[in-house]
């Protein structure tokens, strides 16, 4: 019973924290405070669900954002994409019990 909780939170999170994504339209691009390393991380995390919600969507749903930090902000997309690879390839063991 407290895995299908903890499934429902994440699922409840990631419904209200993913329009915080990238709209991709950029009309009011922020260039004198470019997001960094928490932002990317936040993003590649979020990447597989972006990407299928892009596909059901009218609007253009930006994957990565263009106005970025630079090396921070890569490396933490980077690591928030390689965190669905290492749970894909039990890098990272999930205890349940049920």
């Amino acid at each position: 019973m407290k895995l299908y909780i903890s499934i429902f939170l994440v699922v409840v999170l990631l419904v209200i924290f993913i329009p915080i994504q990238n709209v991709g339209l950029n009309l009011y691009a922020n260039t004198t405070n470019p997001v960094g390393f928490w932002n990317g991380l936040w993003h590649g995390i979020t990447i597989p669900v972006v990407f299928i919600v892009s596909w059901f969507t009218d609007t253009n749903i930006a994957l990565y954002e263009v106005q970025n930090n630079g090396f921070w902000y890569n490396l933490g997309f980077l690591l928030g994409i390689n965190s669905w690879a290492a749970l894909k390839f039990n890098l990272v063991k999930i205890r349940t019990t049920l």
